[in-house]
């Protein structure tokens, strides 16, 4: 693999606060507003375009390009003060793009880039690794309710890169690593697909399980779960990045994973989605609606966390299966 600098695109869209300055995120990354030059360049409005076409969301702020000439579609804003691309720069040439890349897609702020440019003047595009990233429905970014990446969040970032990028440059299970690539391909699915909450508890599983032994009914593979999820969260207190079990009051944490699980087993057997949620509502005991799509975001946060875990410790998670 040659070694050299490189920088990237975010391909995400954030909040102007974000890029009003340069940002050092440590490791040698720079965070900081994408430049004229940079967004004019042809094949990076190439991209844009074909990322956005990609999503259904060819005419939408959140991909905003410059106006460089009368090309058909995409949404072209000359002045460069409404810009809010952003800019990944590395200076370690030792710093794989892919693994800045992993370590976003598992941090609390997600900015990862769909076009790297390396000093060589190679390109790369990681876009087409998650094109329906941040899709609330199948019809495209018509209706966006997630919260945009933004400066107040600059020093959680900072301390996953921390806990994230040093491991990833390291030898870790194989184990861990095709778990990652099951997480990372979920993104090819709009966060609206019931398929994707199955496939946060596959990554969940893979992690945390192993096939229940028949003659031992205490080996479940829920049982499995409730145990070793409740471990790693005690482990994950420690750096003050456990799982959001808050979000369900005094509510013991045995019964909330019941519950979800119980949504995931609505799903995967056809049966009604509409009761575990109602359950899973009146455990909030807030006023704020409980749909597929809440459910959806907290058990992405907890898979986060769970990945960050085996990360961190992945000879205790493999031991734990």
């Amino acid at each position: 693999m040659m070694q050299e600098k490189w920088k990237g695109l975010v391909f995400l869209d954030v909040k102007e606060d974000l890029i009003e300055n340069d940002t050092d995120l440590g490791h040698g990354l720079l965070l900081r507003k994408a430049t004229m030059e940079e967004l004019s360049n042809e094949g990076s409005e190439w991209h844009f375009r074909s990322f956005s076409e990609r999503r259904g969301t060819l005419g939408l702020l959140n991909q905003r390009l410059p106006l460089t000439g009368n090309r058909p579609g995409g949404h072209p804003i000359s002045d460069p003060s409404q810009w809010r691309h952003a800019v990944i720069e590395c200076s370690d040439p030792n710093l794989f793009y892919w693994n800045v890349n992993i370590a976003f897609s598992i941090a609390e702020v997600d900015l990862r880039m769909g076009y790297v440019t390396l000093e060589s003047g190679a390109t790369s595009t990681p876009y087409l690794e998650f094109s329906m990233l941040n899709i609330r429905n199948s019809l495209g970014a018509m209706f966006v309710d997630h919260e945009l990446p933004s400066a107040c969040k600059v020093n959680l970032l900072k301390k996953d890169l921390n806990l994230i990028i040093p491991k990833l440059n390291m030898e870790f299970p194989s184990e861990v690593r095709k778990i990652i690539s099951l997480y990372l391909s979920l993104d090819n699915l709009p966060d609206s697909s019931p398929f994707k909450v199955l496939g946060y508890f596959s990554v969940i599983e893979g992690l945390l399980s192993h096939s229940p032994q028949p003659e031992d009914r205490m080996d479940s593979i829920q049982r499995q779960l409730i145990r070793n999820i409740n471990l790693l969260n005690n482990r994950l207190k420690l750096i003050d990045r456990d799982i959001n079990f808050s979000a369900f009051g005094e509510t013991n944490i045995t019964k909330v994973l019941k519950l979800l699980y119980a949504y995931r087993s609505a799903v995967a057997h056809g049966g009604k989605i509409e009761t575990p949620i109602k359950a899973i509502s009146k455990l909030r005991q807030t006023k704020e609606e409980t749909d597929h799509l809440w459910v959806h975001d907290w058990l992405r946060l907890m898979t986060k966390r769970l990945i960050l875990a085996a990360i961190i410790e992945p000879e205790l998670v493999m031991d734990l299966k």
